[in-house]
C-alpha cells in the first residue's frame, strides 16, 4: 500500500496523523494531501466518497489515472508549476470512478512545506457535476424559452415591479408597433399608449392588467383593451397578466403580460352584432306585421263567423257546431237539443216602423237570448227573424223548460209600446241513426206548429 507510514512508532507521530485526519474531515468537500511525488498521504471522507474508494490507499500516483490521459499530463504540469511558482492552479476535468460512473470535478492545487521542510500539496476537489447539469439544463431551458417566445404568435412582455418593460418577444413588437428598443424601459402608465376601453373611453395606465397584478398580486385574464399604434391604427388586444414572486414575499417583483391581437375578431364581432341588430329590427317589424295580420285575420274570421247585425254566430258557424255536437254524441252517448226561434209578426214591424226598426228589434231579441243562455249554450242567427240555440247535454224536457224561459225573456222586449213575442220549436238528437237535417226539420216543424197554435209558445218535436 502506498499510504504514508510514519518512520517511527512514536505516539507523537501517530497523534499527529490522527490530528490531520480529524482536521481534514471537518471539511464537507473533498480534500486530500499529496507528497512531493504526488502520492496521496491523507484523504478526507468526502474525498473518498467522490473517488468511490479509499483514495489514500491508492498506490503511488495511481489516483491520477482516474482522469482522462490528456488531463493527467495537465495535472503533472500543474503540480510542477505549483511547486515552482508557489501559486495555486485550477483544473477542470472528468473523474472516472471505480463503478464506471463519471463526475465533473474542479481540482484546486496549492503547495506548502511541512515541518520537516518537505514540499507537500493540498488538493481541493469540487464536484461540479450537478452544477454543470443544472447550468446546462438552465441554458437549454433558456434556449427553448427563447425559441418559444420567438415563434409565439402571442405577444409577451416582462415588466419589473414598477411596470417598466424588461423584455419583449417579436410578436409583442409587431402587435404594439414598436421595436424592442422602443419598448425597453417603457411603463404601462406611459400616456403615449393612448389605450381605450371597448366603449371608447380612456383606459388609464394604472388600470392596465399588469399594473393591477403588481398592486394586488393577483392574475387577470382576457382583459380587452384598444391600443393606438404609432401609425394611428387602433389594435384590439386581449391581455393576461401573471405576477411573479420571490419565495414567500407578499409583493410581486415582476409581472408577465401576454396578449393577442383580436382586432379582426373584434371587427367581425362588431359587424356581426350590427347585422344581428339589423335582423332584430327586421324581426321586430315582422312580428308587428304578424300581429297586425293576426288581428286582421281574427277580424276576418269573426266577420266570416259572425252575423253583422246581431253579433251572434252565423248560419255557417252554426252548422260547424252542430257537426261537433253530433260527433260528441256518437262518442259519448249523450244527447243535445236544438231550438229554432222565430219572432212573431216581424213583417208587420218592418212594414209599420221600417227596416231600421226591424233591425233594432232583432238586436234586442238577440241580446235577450245571449243574456239568458247558459255558458255552454250556442246562440246563432239562423236567418231573417229566426234564431237557433244548441243546448249540449240537454234532453227534450229540460230544453222545453229552458226555451219557455227564453220566450219569457223575449216578451220583455217592447218597441213603440208594443210587446215583442216569439215562437219556438225544439228537437233532440240522441243518435239512433238521426241526422242534422232531420234534427233541423223536426225543430222547424215544431216551430210552425207553435205558430199555428197561436204563437208565443214552445212545441217540442215528438
Amino acid at each position: 500500500m502506498s499510504k504514508l507510514e510514519p518512520e517511527n512508532d512514536s505516539r507523537e507521530s501517530l497523534a499527529g496523523g490522527s490530528t490531520i485526519a480529524r482536521f481534514m474531515n471537518c471539511f464537507p468537500r473533498a480534500k486530500f494531501l499529496l507528497s512531493a511525488d504526488g502520492e496521496i498521504l491523507h484523504s478526507n471522507d468526502a474525498c473518498n466518497r467522490l473517488f468511490g474508494t479509499q483514495a489514500s490507499e491508492m498506490r503511488a500516483t495511481e489516483w491520477i489515472n482516474c482522469f482522462p490521459s490528456v488531463d493527467q499530463r495537465r495535472i503533472h504540469r500543474a503540480l510542477k508549476s505549483v511547486a515552482e511558482t508557489q501559486q495555486s492552479v485550477q483544473i477542470e476535468t472528468v473523474l472516472q470512478r471505480e463503478d464506471a460512473s463519471q463526475r465533473l470535478v474542479t481540482l484546486h492545487l496549492m503547495t506548502f512545506v511541512d515541518e520537516a521542510g518537505e514540499p507537500c500539496y493540498v488538493c481541493h476537489a469540487e464536484d461540479t457535476t450537478i452544477v454543470r447539469q443544472l447550468s446546462e439544463a438552465a441554458e437549454e431551458n433558456e434556449r427553448r424559452l427563447a425559441i418559444m417566445l420567438e415563434v409565439m404568435s402571442e405577444g409577451v412582455v416582462l415588466q419589473d415591479a414598477y411596470g417598466q418593460i424588461m423584455m419583449s418577444n417579436p410578436a409583442a413588437e409587431e402587435i404594439l408597433g414598436l421595436n424592442n428598443d422602443q419598448l425597453a424601459g417603457r411603463s404601462s402608465v406611459d400616456p403615449c399608449w393612448r389605450a381605450v376601453h371597448e366603449d371608447g373611453s380612456s383606459y388609464p395606465g394604472e388600470d392596465h392588467p399588469a399594473m393591477r397584478s403588481l398592486s394586488t398580486g393577483k392574475s387577470l385574464h382576457k382583459q380587452t383593451m384598444g391600443i393606438h399604434k404609432p401609425d394611428g391604427t387602433l389594435t384590439w388586444i386581449s391581455i393576461n397578466s401573471v405576477p411573479l414572486f420571490n419565495g414567500k414575499e407578499e409583493k410581486p417583483y415582476s409581472v408577465v403580460a401576454s396578449f393577442s391581437d383580436i382586432t379582426e375578431l373584434k371587427n367581425a364581432t362588431n359587424e356581426t352584432q350590427k347585422q344581428l341588430d339589423s335582423l332584430h329590427m327586421v324581426q321586430i317589424e315582422l312580428e308587428m306585421r304578424q300581429r297586425e295580420l293576426e288581428v286582421m285575420n281574427a277580424q276576418l274570421r269573426g266577420m266570416a263567423d259572425t252575423d253583422v247585425l246581431t253579433g251572434l254566430k252565423n248560419r255557417r258557424c252554426l252548422f260547424e257546431r252542430l257537426r261537433a255536437e253530433v260527433s260528441l254524441v256518437e262518442r259519448n252517448g249523450s244527447e243535445f237539443s236544438f231550438v229554432l226561434i222565430d219572432v212573431d209578426f216581424f213583417k208587420s214591424i218592418n212594414d209599420t216602423f221600417g227596416h231600421m226598426a226591424g233591425d233594432e228589434v232583432l238586436k234586442r231579441v238577440s241580446q235577450a237570448l245571449t243574456d239568458f243562455a247558459r255558458v255552454s249554450d250556442f246562440v246563432a242567427r239562423y236567418g231573417g227573424e229566426e234564431f237557433a240555440v244548441i243546448m249540449p247535454h240537454t234532453n227534450r224536457i229540460k230544453a222545453q223548460a229552458a226555451t219557455e224561459r227564453m220566450l219569457e225573456e223575449i216578451s220583455r222586449v217592447h218597441w213603440k209600446g208594443k210587446q215583442v213575442t216569439a215562437s219556438a220549436g225544439v228537437s233532440t238528437y240522441a243518435g239512433l241513426g238521426s241526422s242534422i237535417d232531420s234534427l233541423i226539420e223536426d225543430a222547424d216543424s215544431a216551430l210552425y206548429a207553435a205558430k199555428a197554435a197561436g204563437r208565443n209558445q214552445v212545441i217540442t218535436a215528438a
